[in-house]
């Protein structure tokens, strides 16, 4: 039986790759791969490939690690249909056989790829690229129900007179449940954006400090530290080198050291290396603050940078998210210690605020809950992103640093300064919306197309778009 070409799960672009690096797909090929890998299985799992599951208690994870050492030697990718029903291993040597794409036919594939319409997220507009809401959960039912429910209590604006007491015992609850999550001391909601900030650059930062701020941090962190009384300077966090002769270099000279760190830059998508910053800390004793915009419900199964690199979460000294992002509602937060962050929070209230208006805090609150009692979201979210990466890195697209990271944050290197905004504009015409930054390089600035995946974005929408973004880079 000849493999279809109307269900493939080849790559875009990626038809010579296949070629040369996958076995070969015939049926005999197959049942020898199949075959080999169920061989690897411990004697207690192992069986022929005709005997079946159910009658002879194959573990559903023993063959969930042979499914994944497959679709890695062909560089494929099973859907979760496709693999329904399965109860021996014959059964999945069909299925390899039937969605594979025969070689021959790949390249005509990947020209009548080249004329597809992108699938639409909403009618009538461009699928988004650029969107924050990861977990898709600003419109999760329970989510705009909460909302609702606190408009219907408190209104639009912030409750004043015998409403403001029952707010504040809605905000306490919120702050208590999300620093359970983090797994720190305390934690209390800010405004977004101003409150974060203000908190770290305009009451932690003094006369005589120095910041270290990431090259490629994004533009309110340099302008906040450039604006806060300490000095400021620019440093990679990926050079350990450069950070032991900024650390050491300021002994004696510095009233104190803060280091202000993202979980996941917003510019490249590189994930902090937190470990590494930790063992630097100790060494050099400077203040660590991070900021999990982008890394609290997409890493460490949603509890953020911490649990994702193994580290316990109250060795930083300061977290802060400028937007909790994931939740659904809009705000920020300041968590850690105890006392250092009941210090910023009420050592001058004009300048960190803690008035999130109550619809936005009820609804974050109701994200935190979902968020809590499955993490299958963060999971998904995560084979969405691990997808671009895939088709993305077969279309010989340059992906820099987000190309070893973990999270929805993923950078295109385009070239100079100019190429990125006539890619955006073509992607734009063609259905796509995606961003363009500009970062630091060894030559000067660079050009980046910067993609954000959510669970919003489909799975064939994520084929189709890595396939136009592949198209536009190599014509521009």
């Amino acid at each position: 039986m000849r493999p279809t070409a109307s269900a493939t799960i080849c790559q875009p672009g990626a038809a010579s790759a296949f070629v040369q690096d996958s076995p070969a797909i015939t049926y005999e090929a197959i049942v020898e791969l199949v075959q080999a890998e169920v061989d690897r299985l411990p004697e207690a799992t192992r069986l022929r490939l005709g005997d079946s599951f159910t009658k002879r208690g194959i573990d559903a994870v023993a063959f969930h690690d042979v499914v994944h050492r497959i679709e890695s030697r062909y560089q494929m990718r099973f859907r979760s249909e496709w693999l329904e029903g399965i109860d021996c291993w014959n059964d999945l040597v069909d299925r390899i056989e039937r969605h594979l794409v025969d070689r021959l036919d790949a390249d005509d594939r990947c020209r009548r790829r080249r004329r597809l319409a992108l699938p639409k997220q909403r009618a009538g507009g461009a699928t988004n690229l650029t969107s924050t809401d990861y977990l898709s959960l600003s419109g999760h039912p329970d989510v705009v129900t909460a909302a609702k429910e606190a408009i219907d209590c408190f209104g639009c604006s912030m409750p004043s007179g015998e409403l403001a007491e029952p707010y504040a015992e809605m905000v306490a609850a919120f702050e208590h449940e999300l620093a359970e999550f983090l797994g720190v001391e305390r934690a209390v909601a800010v405004l977004p954006d101003h409150g974060p900030l203000a908190a770290v650059f305009n009451r932690l930062v003094g006369e005589g400090d120095l910041v270290l701020l990431d090259r490629d941090a994004r533009g309110s962190l340099v302008r906040a530290g450039e604006a806060s009384r300490g000095t400021c300077r620019s440093v990679s966090f990926r050079d350990e080198r450069q950070l032991r002769r900024l650390l050491g270099g300021s002994q004696g000279r510095s009233r104190r050291r803060i280091v202000v760190a993202e979980g996941i830059c917003n510019a490249t998508g590189a994930m902090l290396d937190l470990p590494t910053l930790l063992r630097l800390k100790a060494e050099y004793d400077f203040l660590l603050v991070v900021d999990e915009s982008d890394s609290l419900g997409t890493l460490g199964g949603g509890r953020g940078l911490a649990v994702h690199t193994g580290v316990d979460p109250q060795e930083v000294d300061l977290w802060i998210a400028s937007q909790w992002r994931c939740l659904g509602g809009g705000g920020g937060y300041l968590a850690g210690r105890d006392p250092l962050v009941r210090y910023l929070e009420t050592a001058e209230p004009d300048l960190v605020s803690r008035h999130c208006l109550p619809s936005a805090v009820a609804a974050a609150r109701r994200g935190l809950a979902i968020l809590k009692a499955d993490d299958r979201r963060v999971e998904a979210l995560a084979d969405r992103s691990n997808l671009f990466r895939k088709l993305a890195l077969d279309c010989d697209l340059d992906l820099g640093e987000s190309a070893d990271t973990d999270g929805p944050v993923i950078t295109v290197r385009v070239g100079g300064p100019y190429p990125g905004m006539e890619i955006t504009r073509t992607l734009l015409e063609q259905g796509l919306q995606a961003d363009v930054v500009s970062v630091a390089s060894a030559v000067g600035p660079e050009s980046r197309l910067r993609v954000r995946i959510t669970l919003g974005i489909r799975e064939e929408t994520v084929v189709a778009a890595v396939e136009l973004i592949a198209a536009a880079v190599a014509v521009a």
